[in-house]
């Protein structure tokens, strides 16, 4: 759930991909969560979800900027 986060943008995943050492081809037709299995993503669940909140809380923040 964490890799759905709304706020996910490019940086993140670049993120991801740098601190895991897994390329990541989010784009790519058919990524889902057996490709997350299927690359060991869960073996970086920790990365994911600290990667994932930093993501929303920016998300909100940009949105809350928008609204001023």
């Amino acid at each position: 759930m964490a890799l759905r986060t709304t706020g996910m943008a490019e940086r993140h995943w670049e993120d991801i991909k740098t601190r895991t050492g897994i390329e990541l081809k989010i784009q790519e037709e058919g990524f889902c969560f057996q490709t997350v299995v299927d690359l060991g993503m869960l073996n970086h669940i920790e990365i994911c979800q600290e990667v994932s909140t930093r993501a929303e809380k920016e998300y909100k923040i940009r949105e809350e900027l928008d609204k001023m």
